[in-house]
């Protein structure tokens, strides 16, 4: 079993999202669409920047069209993270949180055993303390343990 820290930084809106470079990060997206004004949710990965990701003319990101925020979830480690590691952990915060945007892979079940803590900043690095944005209700720590999931909602320094 393995067990990773995601630092989400944000939440950026679309106008400086450009100020964040990190690379092979995951990142999450959530807002309203014009259709019903419910809130929807979307996780992905990528390899270059969450900008120039978010810009392909067939991206999830432009079904959302009001309150938009991105988040970007940079995994604490001493290498780059590979891209089978980004997809490990996407799978486990989509199957776990199921985001409705991330439709075609909703039911697939995490393939090892795997422990996420997630960990929140605001757009300067610091660490936040309230937790008040719609893509902070995945929960702080997740355990998925082959067959079930064991979660807490906070972590608190001691």
């Amino acid at each position: 079993m393995r067990a990773y820290v995601i630092n989400w930084q944000g939440p950026y809106n679309y106008d400086n999202l450009n100020q964040n470079k990190h690379k092979n990060v995951l990142y999450l997206i959530t807002g309203k669409k014009k259709i019903n004004g419910l809130i929807y949710y979307y996780c992905g990965i990528t390899t270059s920047t969450v900008y120039k990701r978010i810009n392909d003319p067939y991206h999830k990101n432009w079904g959302v069209k009001s309150g938009k925020e991105f988040w970007v979830g940079v995994i604490e480690r001493k290498n780059k993270p590979s891209r089978s590691l980004l997809e490990a952990l996407e799978n486990v915060i989509i199957n776990f949180w199921q985001p409705q945007l991330n439709k075609n892979k909703l039911n697939l079940k995490p393939k090892k055993r795997i422990v996420i803590i997630n960990q929140w900043l605001n757009l300067d690095g610091e660490f936040r303390v309230n937790k008040k944005y719609f893509a902070q209700e995945i929960n702080d720590f997740i355990f998925y343990n082959g067959d079930e999931w064991r979660v807490s909602n906070k972590i608190y320094s001691i």
